[in-house]
């Protein structure tokens, strides 16, 4: 691209280049002239090439670390003119802090105008990634990556257990061994230094997960070892794991029954050394002071009638405040049986009472047309009219499947979709809606009528059906006429009279008309099932009374060492949105154990009974008191005096301290290399103090925490981080470059430029275009000498004449 800084001059030398220069007879130096003006005139106007090319700069950030020593050859990375390229080398024997080494590189590269290329195995030892990523957005650097994969045999163990046990409790040792190019290895696990197993493992590349069953007797800190022998090993300082579990002595659980399951129950605790009390629903406290001499209630087949408002509010600040568990096993006198539905008890628990329709009914599309005007907003009697309305929409909409479609259609004076027609909708969002209230006005329900009848002609539903809530009190309109049209159309509908004030006539011509149903509402106990008008009435079962096998929806969560036997029945229940089933059946997939988390504590809802009708197969398992053990302590894991959660992160241990106690805790942290320290923790909120420790390297800290008569005590080891797990953590990598804009590079060539800022470079033309207008000057001149005859002078003349 060619630009003139000053065109005005190249037009005028035009014209004048040929009226001066014009020479008559002499044509070739009249060009030549003419030429030199126009190439005058051509740097007088300033012209320039302008080009775009890649360019920028470009830092190469190379691993230097133990896991890796990654080399680069500055010869042989891609050059380009335009490109500056630097080099910054990271890492060393003990860690690779990438987050710094990236913020470092940073702030040596122009924001928009240059890259970063990262060359590692990703295994960063800093865990500050996430501050560099988010600075180097801000600034527009993107990071391409390219994997460096180790080229030695290398083998590295990690223990995993739970930090808190009870005594005797169960559970899985889970053993780690990343492999590099080794594919067998001899694994010898001690538990407080007695030898417990040895085995033989055999080894894929990459992770290799085994897990060994274990159980704890002894309160105190356990300490399990676990090393490994392999030939061609390179390293051996990851070849040590070890794993500290705090096994505790529980303060009890509590079982609250008046069936003979509830005996039974407590009795299978105690035959397993948990302390426990029994008792019945009556005796339940109605404040939560009582409940803290425990860490988890059980309620075994208790009818939602046994439980005062106040018992359920002591339970659901025991799980939400405390940090207590809650298990709810089923039976005859619970859940769907047990009138849970929409009471104070189901609002905690992660299932709703209530079955979902069988899969076989047709697909159904429902309209609750709601009144909303000022009028929906007074009292009839205890209930304000939108909240009878919210109540309508919970009991008609909690059976209905994902396939099925609900929409919500308020009105006034005028019609207005709060949720549009379409499917997957839960009745959360729907009650949600429902209990919006509008601007007030007058009332036209043949507006709102027409719109959701005008809706439902628009869907494939085989069943469509319009809830119509309202007082009655609306404009006039053709109604008779309307109804009919909507029943042509194979839409039915159902009118709820809603308040002592209610226009009932009125409300009951249109359930008639629309071969509905028909209720005049002022308390809830009045709602009728509505979900299918008379002739599309279906029968929901509330337990399923068959051989049912078991099978484990989710891979989260406890129990996954267990294969239950089958049931010969259980309760259907929906699982609540944010909760997660754990066993379902196989026919039907519907929920067996549901669980969720409740604040700081867990709830679990068992929908069979225990050692009753539905559970008689599980009398001759062998694993049965193994199971609810496990089931209960993860619902409701004993607890120290004095909770602590500390988490390690890189090379610093993280210590939060949840306490009302008097004073500020102390923190005792002793090491490797017979170094100790000692310091406060830092209150951050209410009964809550927090602490960051430093730590000095690979090895042992014993940790102690103290505020006043509780203390708190924990052992910790801390591994060779640059060397944990060995190999390219793609997941990092893939991290840093997706967040920042950059690629994952396969080799250094020439692509790495191609994502470069484009740069723009000019050229001038005036300093060539002068010398070739002085040629063509000069050319000019020689041309004009050498054409031109030869001049005699006069006095020569002469002298010929003479002679």
């Amino acid at each position: 691209m060619v630009e003139l800084a000053s065109p005005w001059w190249l037009v005028s030398f035009l014209f004048l280049a040929l009226i001066i220069f014009w020479r008559p007879g002499k044509i070739p130096v009249t060009i030549l002239r003419a030429l030199a003006w126009v190439l005058l005139a051509l740097a007088l106007a300033q012209p320039s090439i302008l080009w775009q090319t890649p360019g920028g700069t470009i830092t190469y950030l190379v691993d230097r670390s133990r896991s890796i020593r990654a080399t680069l050859d500055p010869t042989r990375v891609p050059r380009n003119s335009n490109v500056d390229t630097r080099f910054m080398f990271f890492g060393d024997d003990h860690g690779s802090d990438i987050g710094i080494s990236l913020s470092a590189a940073a702030a040596e590269t122009k924001g928009f105008s240059g890259k970063i290329v990262l060359l590692s195995d990703g295994q960063d030892t800093g865990d500050r990634v996430g501050e560099a990523l988010e600075d180097l957005v801000r600034r527009g650097i993107p990071v391409d990556v390219l994997p460096l994969a180790p080229t030695f045999s290398d083998v590295a163990l990690n223990l995993q257990t739970p930090r808190v046990l009870g005594a005797n409790e169960r559970f899985d040792l889970v053993v780690e061994v990343t492999s590099l190019a080794i594919s067998r290895a001899t694994l010898t696990i001690s538990v407080d230094g007695t030898p417990a197993s040895r085995q033989e493992l055999s080894l894929q590349e990459g992770q290799n997960l085994f897990q060994l069953p274990l159980a704890l007797v002894q309160p105190g800190i356990h300490s399990i070892e676990g090393s490994l022998a392999a030939t061609g090993d390179l390293f051996l300082e990851n070849n040590t794991s070890f794993a500290f579990p705090t096994v505790l002595a529980g303060k009890g659980i509590l079982v609250v029954s008046t069936q003979p399951n509830g005996d039974r129950f407590a009795s299978l605790l105690t035959e397993q050394g948990v302390p426990n009390d029994l008792i019945q629903p009556v005796a339940l406290p109605e404040d939560v002071k009582p409940l803290t001499a425990y860490e988890g209630i059980v309620l075994v087949d208790v009818d939602n009638a046994e439980l005062a408002p106040a018992q359920v509010n002591a339970l659901t600040l025991f799980v939400r405040t405390l940090g207590g568990g809650l298990l709810v096993i089923g039976g005859g006198h619970s859940y769907t049986l047990g009138n849970y539905f929409r009471s104070p008890l189901e609002e905690i628990l992660p299932v709703v009472s209530q079955p979902r329709l069988e899969q076989d009914l047709p697909e159904m599309a429902i309209v609750f047309v709601v009144d909303n005007s000022s009028s929906m907003w007074q009292k009839t009697g205890e209930y304000e009219k939108l909240d009878l309305a919210q109540e309508v929409a919970v009991r008609a909409s909690a059976p209905l499947r994902q396939q099925d479609q609900v929409g919500v259609l308020a009105f006034s004076d005028q019609p207005n979709w709060l949720l549009p027609l379409g499917p997957g909708r839960n009745f959360s969002q729907i009650t949600e809606k429902i209990l919006t209230k509008g601007p007030g006005g007058g009332t036209n329900a043949f507006l709102a009528l027409s719109e959701a009848l005008h809706q439902l002609q628009q869907t494939d539903a085989k069943l469509k059906h319009i809830i119509f809530i309202s007082d009655g009190k609306s404009q006039q309109g053709e109604f008779p006429t309307l109804i009919q049209q909507a029943r042509q159309e194979g839409v039915y509908v159902t009118a709820l009279a809603v308040g002592e004030d209610a226009d009932l006539p009125f409300m009951e011509e249109i359930a008639t008309g629309g071969e509905g149903k028909f209720a005049h509402v002022i308390a809830p106990e009045q709602i009728p099932s509505i979900l299918f008008p008379p002739s599309q009435e279906k029968p929901q079962k509330a337990i399923e009374e068959s051989e049912t096998n078991l099978f484990r929806a989710s891979s989260r969560g406890p129990l996954s060492e267990f294969q239950p036997p089958s049931l010969q029945g259980y309760l259907k229940v929906q699982v609540k949105e944010k909760a997660l089933t754990i066993l379902g059946a196989t026919k039907t997939t519907e929920p067996v154990l549901a669980v969720w988390n409740q604040g700081q504590g867990r709830i679990a809802c068992w929908l069979a009974d225990f050692s009753g009708l539905w559970t008689q197969t599980w009398a001759s398992w062998p694993e049965q008191s193994s199971f609810w053990l496990s089931l209960l302590r993860w619902t409701s894991p004993v607890q120290e005096n004095l909770p602590v959660a500390w988490e390690l992160r890189g090379n610093e241990l993280l210590l939060d301290v949840y306490s009302n106690g008097v004073g500020t805790p102390l923190v005792l942290v002793e090491g490797p290399q017979e170094q100790s320290s000692r310091s406060q923790a830092k209150k951050n909120g209410p009964g809550s103090f927090a602490l960051t420790i430093p730590l000095w390297g690979r090895g042992v800290y014993t940790v102690g925490i103290y505020q006043g008569a509780m203390q708190a005590a924990y052992s910790i080891w801390l591994p060779e981080r640059e060397l944990e797990r060995p190999g390219v953590n793609m997941t990092l990598l893939g991290r840093i470059s997706d967040r920042t804009g950059g690629k994952t590079l396969e080799i250094l060539d020439e692509s790495v430029f191609s994502d470069l800022p484009l740069q723009s470079i000019r050229v001038s033309l005036i300093p060539w275009l002068a010398i070739a207008a002085l040629l063509c000057f000069l050319g000019a001149i020689a041309w004009d000498k050498l054409t031109s005859p030869k001049k005699t002078s006069r006095n020569g003349q002469n002298a010929i004449d003479r002679q």
